[in-house]
């Protein structure tokens, strides 16, 4: 959050190659690049990058303290308290979590048969949180690779934390936050056994669709990646476990999540290597909270960036967004994946929080 400004005002001209034409002024809430394109007594919110009402702009929650019972909500707009699930500093201060290093393997059953395809289960929980960790602090990112005395981004990291994604965060959460509440980003967990008791469970992720988008809702449908009955694409732990009230997976077994990240409104798709999960869940799974860690790859990224849609792109140009991202000097790989001692990925963390919604089958 702290540098969020000094790196808007930096960058803002550069952003304006990212757009091949321009539009019709927009209204409240839509996506924008300058004053000019909103409607009028809007301002275009350089936070998240969506017209918004000048008075109520905000970078954290003390911008909104001449409002009663407003906080900085995750469009970084004054909102009430009871309209905001948890404003971002909120988030960020409540996930002081650590890496669990000596998790007892006796706490594992050897007899466990975990489901290729589990049957679809009437309740998952789905992400009403799921933004980029914006530094290497802790809270924000988790030791990758398990080096105490290394850190990501420089400068900004401290206790071994590796985020190295974390300059995506400042591009890419308005946008992400915004996707999130208009249910056109719905990433689902589930586990099996549905309430978990010993170790190890499975514990899957799932792209969903809302069953309405007419009122507010909390059903929704699985959406089906291939034809093979229930096994829906999407990530498997099949090491989740739950020690002293810690929830972790992807500790044992390599997992690839199947990231989706909005930057600047363009929705791209890339694996998250060896991706792990650690943070807490409720007693009856009924909520959720954790950080999901892993590596990207800048190869792979740039890829995902070209093989976006022209119609998703929409005005934004991708190769223009490919040389921004580039440009970057906090874009750096941190970690050596290939063994031979030359940075080839970076470390990437995702804070995500879930809640219970209910399941309607699967999406046609």
């Amino acid at each position: 959050m702290r540098s969020r400004i000094v790196f808007w005002a930096a960058s803002c001209a550069a952003m304006l190659s990212l757009f091949s034409v321009g539009g019709c002024q927009a209204g409240l809430g839509d996506g924008c690049e300058a004053n000019s394109d909103c409607s009028s007594k809007l301002v275009c919110n350089q936070f998240s990058m969506r017209c918004a009402e000048p008075a109520l702009i905000c970078e954290n929650d003390d911008d909104c303290a001449n409002l009663p019972d407003n906080i900085c909500g995750p469009l970084f707009t004054c909102e009430p308290v009871g309209d905001v699930v948890e404003s971002h500093e909120d988030i960020v201060e409540s996930k002081d979590l650590l890496i669990i290093r000596d998790l007892p393997q006796a706490d594992f059953s050897s007899d466990v048969d975990l489901p290729e395809c589990p049957e679809l289960p009437a309740t998952m929980l789905r992400a009403t949180t799921f933004v980029i960790g914006t530094d290497g602090m802790p809270g924000n990112g988790l030791d990758i690779d398990g080096k105490s005395n290394t850190c990501a981004p420089e400068g900004q990291c401290d206790e071994g934390i590796d985020n190295a994604a974390a300059i995506l965060g400042q591009l890419a959460n308005g946008f992400m936050a915004g996707a999130v509440k208009d249910r056109q980003l719905n990433v689902l967990f589930t586990t099996w056994p549905a309430e978990p008791e010993t170790c190890p469970f499975l514990l899957l992720s799932r792209s969903g669709e809302p069953v309405s988008l007419e009122a507010e809702t909390t059903a929704y449908r699985v959406v089906q990646g291939d034809e093979s009955g229930n096994c829906a694409t999407g990530a498997r732990f099949e090491d989740a476990c739950v020690s002293s009230g810690t929830l972790e997976a992807g500790r044992y077994f390599d997992a690839e999540f199947p990231l989706a990240l909005n930057v600047m409104g363009m929705i791209f798709r890339l694996p998250l290597h060896q991706a792990r999960i650690v943070g807490t869940a409720g007693e009856s799974w009924d909520t959720a909270s954790f950080l999901l860690g892993g590596w990207i790859r800048r190869d792979e990224l740039m890829d995902a960036i070209d093989n976006v849609p022209a119609e998703q792109a929409g005005d934004l140009n991708p190769a223009g967004v490919k040389t921004f991202i580039t440009s970057l000097e906090a874009f750096k790989e941190d970690l050596d994946t290939n063994g031979d001692e030359i940075p080839d990925a970076l470390s990437t963390a995702i804070i995500v929080e879930l809640e219970l919604v209910t399941i309607e089958g699967f999406a046609e």
